[in-house]
């Protein structure tokens, strides 16, 4: 994996996570849906999650209750993009093919029905846009669902903007 391209990953993430919140902040309808604000709490754990693996540090699952409100959410998604940018900018070949341990893994061997095949660092650094990205486009057809404007987000449409960053105004 070319680290610049899992560069420009972590910067689409970021944009396009900040686009959507926008979107959340900007349409009262839209910021009082369960569905969205559990759909970007559970993006942002998630994202969260991730990087204290590879830190090797304890994992933390918040839920909505330890939030005061769709701001506390919005700041601590938001505070994990510096850092895992650092830690990605940081990552060598070598570090990316070292296997991980994941503290999940009971569950996953559930979810697939059998032991789950070992993963390096690289694939669980790809997983995180992914992931991010899939949960983003379900929020984004419930914002159109409820009579919202979702934005693009689109990967080639932060190419095409030439390669914003992120804009968290609220």
């Amino acid at each position: 994996m070319q680290n610049r391209f899992l560069n420009g990953l972590y910067s689409h993430m970021q944009w396009a996570d900040a686009l959507v919140w926008q979107t959340v902040q900007g349409e009262t309808l839209v910021s009082r849906d369960d569905y969205v604000v559990d759909s970007l709490l559970h993006l942002h754990m998630v994202q969260h999650a991730w990087l204290s693996i590879w830190q090797g540090e304890e994992v933390s699952m918040p839920t909505r209750d330890d939030f005061g409100g769709l701001a506390e959410i919005r700041d601590w998604g938001r505070s994990y993009h510096p850092e895992a940018a650092r830690f990605v900018a940081g990552l060598t070949e070598e570090k990316l093919r070292q296997v991980i341990s994941v503290p999940w893994t009971e569950f996953i061997e559930k979810e697939i029905g059998g032991p789950a095949t070992p993963a390096c660092l690289g694939d669980a650094v790809y997983q995180v846009p992914a992931h991010s990205t899939h949960h983003r486009a379900q929020i984004q057809a419930r914002i159109r669902k409820i009579g919202g404007s979702p934005k693009m987000v689109d990967y080639i449409g932060w190419i095409w903007r030439g390669q914003p960053t992120a804009d968290w105004k609220e």
